[in-house]
């Protein structure tokens, strides 16, 4: 299939789809049109107009001069109000957050003449048509704030009330996870334009995304609405879409060991400080298909990280001693079409692609490992925690442990008997602790 059938076809699909009218993927701004007296004006038409895609939504005010301009795309407004016989209202700069309601009161004033009143002002901070705690991490937060790794949701740490910690399960061993309210950051629901993006196994995301590609997400911390059904907490999350304008953005990173201290393996063990590179890049690109109707945006992400862990396993396997190699690759790609077929609705369609090669195939190791060999709860969580930790010695161990199991029967009394995790595999930075007081109850029993 060609180029051009392929992209005719994701138009095609694209304008069949459903309208996103839900409050997921969305914002909308609200309020009420009075006159100088405070009373409501019934019959004023208030419009809503996206100056990037020209996406464009006109309501009428209710008896009492209510109006909800609802389902509005994320993004920036030109709000106008006019009837009959009185002044007309237009204000810019109007931003509408994703699972938000602005609040905007229109004042329409009697007018002699012609005219057209344009107001400059800040909205009210506080919302007042929900009671929904937590805050909004903007297109600027995320474009302009130095982000270790480049994983979107780590940026919730700015949020009152949210911090950061290792994912607990070793098919996640490269991320972070917020942990919202004093939760462990695994019971987080996360929404993605709209749509469920949860790793029901194991908790997390499911699907990761380009940083590129992240316009803005909503981090709700107590009391959201019923509508999202589950978790102690949200993060609710919208895509970059493209406007009338053709952009693009492109980013390099690069760090090696010039900067790094010696790890804690490699002091304990008196190695030299060991190579270290990391290089990530990626880029954006976005635009119009047809102005004001339909926008595309596609973003890119490579990591590509060269490492060694130090292990000493103080006799127990010689051959496993030494320095092995850890590599990680990731490659994440999406794409996204949107399309404004009507007033009353936009519609798009998004394709998301993620490899994380060599991470899955050390976590598929653990699983083969803690299926057969049955260790203890606190050894399981060890290794389950990080599968670079079963990389280092995965090939052998198995077979040498059918020829010999008594070196593990050894270390499991040592942990029912310390309640400490045995860590004589690898001592990782993460668990130097325990991994001094399991070396400290080895030399003594020798």
């Amino acid at each position: 299939m060609t180029l051009v059938a392929r992209l005719v076809l994701v138009c095609l699909l694209t304008a069949a789809a459903v309208p996103v009218y839900a409050q997921q993927t969305t914002g909308s701004i609200a309020g009420r049109v009075v006159d100088d007296q405070d009373a409501g004006i019934p019959d004023a038409t208030v419009t809503a107009r996206n100056a990037d895609t020209g996406f464009t939504r006109s309501v009428t005010t209710s008896a009492s001069g209510l109006y909800v301009l609802a389902a509005l795309p994320v993004g920036s407004y030109e709000v106008s109000a006019e009837r009959s016989g009185l002044t007309r209202f237009q204000r810019e700069d109007i931003i509408v957050n994703i699972a938000r309601t602005t609040d905007l009161e229109i004042v329409l004033r009697v007018a002699p003449l012609a005219e057209t009143i344009t107001v400059i002002a800040e909205r009210p901070v506080v919302p007042v048509t929900s009671s929904t705690l937590g805050e909004v991490v903007e297109t600027a937060r995320i474009e302009n704030l130095p982000l270790n790794g480049r994983q979107f949701a780590n940026l919730a740490a700015t949020v009152p009330g949210v911090g950061l910690g290792f994912h607990s399960d070793g098919t996640k061993s490269a991320q972070y996870t917020p942990q919202i309210s004093g939760g462990n950051g695994r019971n987080v629901n996360y929404v993605v334009d709209g749509g469920d993006n949860n790793d029901d196994t194991v908790g997390g995301l499911l699907q990761l995304f380009p940083l590129e590609a992240i316009q803005e997400f909503n981090v709700m911390t107590q009391r959201f609405d019923a509508e999202y059904g589950r978790g102690g907490a949200v993060i609710n999350v919208v895509t970059k879409s493209g406007t009338n304008d053709l952009a693009g953005s492109w980013f390099t990173l690069l760090r090696n060991d010039a900067l790094n201290a010696r790890t804690f393996s490699e002091r304990i063990t008196r190695f030299q400080k060991q190579d270290y590179r990391r290089y990530q890049f990626g880029g954006s690109v976005g635009g119009p298909i047809v102005e004001d109707r339909a926008h595309f945006f596609a973003a890119f992400e490579r990591t590509q990280q060269d490492t060694t862990q130090v292990v000493n396993t103080l006799g127990l396997f010689p051959g496993e001693d030494g320095t092995f190699d850890v590599p990680f690759r990731e490659n994440l790609f999406t794409a996204k079409v949107t399309a404004t077929a009507t007033p009353e609705g936009c519609r798009a369609s998004r394709g998301t692609f993620e490899l994380p090669a060599s991470e899955s195939r050390a976590a598929a190791d653990v699983q083969v490992w803690l299926r057969d060999i049955a260790p203890s709860d606190a050894l399981r969580k060890w290794f389950a925690h990080d599968p670079t930790r079963w990389e280092v010695f995965r090939r052998k161990y198995r077979a040498e442990l059918k020829a010999n199991p008594e070196p593990v029967q050894r270390l499991r009394r040592l942990e029912r008997e310390r309640g400490v995790v045995t860590l004589v595999f690898a001592a990782s930075d993460t668990a130097r602790n325990n991994a001094v007081a399991l070396i400290e109850v080895l030399k003594h029993r020798g």
